[in-house]
């Protein structure tokens, strides 16, 4: 039997590497995305998470691949968030100038700033983002 050590070290950690391959092979041939980033501070530690996700086309089909959820230290400033962004996508994407990068996120000034810096050709607001503001304005109001 394995122990909570092997499960939780080796076996978890081949499993991520596995997935990490069929993911970036999936990605292979994919010259558009929308990039979509979320991020949040986890109220009882503190701490800060990003999560990107990307959407694309491939064989006729639409598709959603989570690239990365970690926790970003320092500061979350436009520049900060479009380097981390810029540091995932370059693991499933080698050549990232040849990638169409579009983004949907909040409507936060340093999201919209490192989509500009990422060159997105399109910023969409995050449907649930919005709806969310609504929902609290007219439950304030």
């Amino acid at each position: 039997m394995p122990t909570k050590k092997t499960l939780a070290g080796n076996a978890l950690n081949d499993l991520y590497i596995s997935v990490e391959s069929k993911v970036k092979e999936e990605l292979t041939q994919v010259r558009a995305i929308c990039v979509m980033v979320d991020s949040w501070t986890d109220r009882y530690h503190g701490r800060s998470y990003v999560g990107i996700r990307v959407s694309f086309v491939k064989d006729w089909a639409y598709r959603v691949a989570t690239l990365s959820c970690q926790v970003m230290s320092g500061s979350h400033t436009g520049q900060a968030l479009a380097d981390h962004i810029k540091r995932v996508l370059s693991k499933y994407f080698p050549d990232l100038k040849k990638v169409l990068i579009t983004t949907c996120h909040d409507g936060a000034s340093n999201m919209l700033k490192a989509s500009q810096l990422l060159k997105s050709v399109s910023v969409q607001h995050c449907v649930a983002h919005a709806l969310h503001l609504l929902i609290r304005l007219h439950l304030t109001a």
